[in-house]
């Protein structure tokens, strides 16, 4: 959970999920941006919404730059490889 309590895990399940399947922003708010049901979840939405822009060069950054883990691997990496 982030500190504003949204489900980041979810968030990029919802990318990965339109990644993987190449998924259009059509798509994207059939499956995701039904506000109307139990499971609708805001978040995950728009966080799909980018990963679909980014698909069609929309959006320059990835979405994986917003993921936590990543970032930490990253960082990780870059430090051995710096000694630091």
């Amino acid at each position: 959970m982030s500190k504003f309590g949204d489900d980041n895990h979810a968030a990029v399940d919802a990318q990965l999920e339109v990644l993987r399947k190449r998924m259009c922003t059509d798509s994207v708010c059939r499956d995701f941006g039904d506000d109307t049901a139990d499971t609708f979840d805001q978040y995950s939405f728009e966080n799909a919404l980018f990963a679909a822009h980014w698909i069609r060069g929309e959006e320059d950054n990835p979405p994986s730059q917003d993921w936590p883990l990543i970032q930490d691997a990253s960082n990780h990496a870059q430090c051995e490889a710096t000694g630091n």
